[in-house]
């Protein structure tokens, strides 16, 4: 009697149950990592296209105050600058570009903070009067999340140092009043809202960014450092 050899099966068994197991939580520990990871990086891309159209604004914002008040007193025998409206959290500036001695349209400029009902927080806007010193003004916003705006007078340029959104004390010993100005200081800071919810994967905690810069008013090489005349 002929016998034919069997053949076990042993070697094409399939995966245990415990080996799919682990298998499957090693899969869903990958993907988990991997879903951390790429929330990590919209919400770091969202901060960032956030924070870059945030300082773009703020910047262009601080060009265009200091080129105004740089302008300022065109026309003038003063220093330009309307001292029952400024202090140091505004500061609003006078220039006759025209020559017809009587105040038109964009010669009465203020720059100041106001709240922004469509964002929940400050905005940095430009206020213009209108023609003869009207009551009515027209404004326009500038840079949305600026928290602060501090503008600092010197009767002289200065070195100066920075503190939180402002000079630093010792520079701060130098500043006069807006009457004897010559020299402005503009400090500007924007706050960055977070990104996420705390204790979520990719959660980015708000920012703040701080920005400087500063002005001689143009009839500063004519005026006195103190009693300057009236407009």
């Amino acid at each position: 009697m002929k016998q034919t050899a069997q053949h076990g099966r042993a070697g094409e068994a399939g995966f245990s149950l415990i080996e799919l197991m682990v298998a499957m939580g090693v899969t869903l520990i990958i993907m988990a990592l991997a879903s951390t990871l790429v929330s990590q990086c919209f919400n770091i891309q969202r901060r960032e296209n956030t924070r870059s159209v945030a300082l773009a604004d703020a910047q262009s914002a601080l060009n265009l105050i200091t080129r105004e008040i740089t302008n300022a007193g065109y026309g003038l025998q003063s220093n330009g600058i309307y001292t029952a409206e400024s202090d140091d959290d505004a500061i609003t500036v006078l220039a006759d570009y025209n020559l017809n001695d009587s105040w038109d349209a964009d010669e009465i400029v203020s720059f100041q903070l106001r709240a922004n009902p469509n964002t929940g927080t400050d905005s940095l806007v430009r206020l213009a009067s209108g023609a003869a010193g009207a009551a009515a003004t027209t404004g326009t916003v500038l840079a949305s999340s600026v928290d602060r705006f501090r503008v600092r007078y010197f009767s002289g340029r200065v070195d100066y140092d920075t503190a939180d959104c402002d000079l630093d004390d010792a520079t701060l010993g130098d500043a006069v009043t807006a009457d004897k100005a010559q020299y402005v200081v503009l400090v500007l800071c924007a706050t960055l809202p977070e990104v996420g919810t705390p204790g979520t994967a990719g959660y980015q905690p708000p920012s703040r960014v701080q920005l400087v810069s500063d002005a001689t008013l143009r009839n500063s090489l004519t005026l006195p450092s103190s009693g300057l005349p009236k407009y």
